[in-house]
């Protein structure tokens, strides 16, 4: 084990929990959260790399549950799924997607597909902190830096933004 951590808060409890991981290191964890001021609902949370330190951002809900939900099956304690799954696209390694459960009947649930695309993520004001500029249209764009990453004007038809920093270079 290189790291661990606690993702917690007291009002919400998280349920089952499944973690991907792609190869620049960026990560997703997504879960159902639920609590006395929240529906079951889609949830994730998203960390990046750097370092070896990994840094995890508050969790998000992805889609928000309908209503309450209870179903005891005649057995007296509520009973919810068992279902939670997050994967990298195996084409397209800043995609993830995560597939969570979440209310959408007092007795019923249903199951919330989610894709998150971490070239279009801001993680924090860092260097080389997934910065994607997708603009179109005769746009234009002076050379300048965002977030400290240098982003260069390239082409007549739009803005293709060339995120740099010390290690490595990403488009």
């Amino acid at each position: 084990v290189l790291q661990s951590g606690t993702i917690e808060d007291p009002a919400v409890d998280y349920l089952d929990a499944s973690i991907a991981v792609n190869p620049m290191g960026a990560i997703m964890v997504g879960f159902t959260g639920s609590g006395p001021g929240q529906n079951p609902s889609s949830m994730a949370a998203f960390a990046t790399t750097t370092g070896g330190v990994t840094t995890f951002q508050s969790p998000t809900i992805l889609q928000a549950g309908n209503t309450s939900y209870f179903e005891d099956f005649g057995s007296g304690r509520n009973r919810w799924g068992d279902y939670s799954a997050t994967v990298v696209d195996p084409s397209d390694p800043n995609s993830f997607w995560t597939f969570q459960e979440l209310a959408v009947g007092p007795s019923t649930w249903g199951v919330q597909v989610t894709q998150v695309n971490f070239s279009q993520a801001v993680f924090g004001d860092t260097v080389n902190d997934g910065i994607h500029v997708n603009v179109r249209e005769n746009a234009h764009l002076t050379d300048s830096m965002i977030n400290g990453n240098t982003a260069n004007n390239h082409g007549c038809d739009g803005i293709e933004v060339v995120v740099t920093d010390a290690d490595r270079v990403a488009d």
